[in-house]
């Protein structure tokens, strides 16, 4: 006779986040870091918004944003500002401002 357990649902914090693609230069988010994934394409952050914990956005996985973000912690408070579209010497890129609260 096998013992009945009770299961709860995993809910991942990444439920429910949009993914975050500025478009316009200075667009901005603010949060705290609830979740730090690796996934098939890099790293991406999950930002729960600094103003509505119903709101999250997780970062794009773009290479710059990446290696600006390669300190920020989970519990870390973030505003990540979009600067716009550069050329690069091969390509164009996105390039970011990272801040992290002190």
């Amino acid at each position: 006779m096998s013992e009945e357990k009770n299961f709860k649902k995993v809910i991942s914090k990444m439920d429910g986040a949009k993914i975050w693609i500025p478009e316009t230069e200075n667009e901005s988010i603010s949060g705290k870091v609830i979740l730090i994934a690796t996934m098939k394409f890099g790293v991406q952050y999950v930002i729960e918004d600094i103003n509505d914990k119903n709101i999250k956005y997780t970062t794009p996985s773009h290479q710059v944003l990446q290696n600006l973000m390669i300190d920020v912690k989970q519990g870390d408070i973030v505003k990540i500002v979009f600067l716009g579209t550069l050329e690069g010497k091969t390509n164009e890129y996105r390039s970011y401002e990272v801040f992290i609260a002190e």
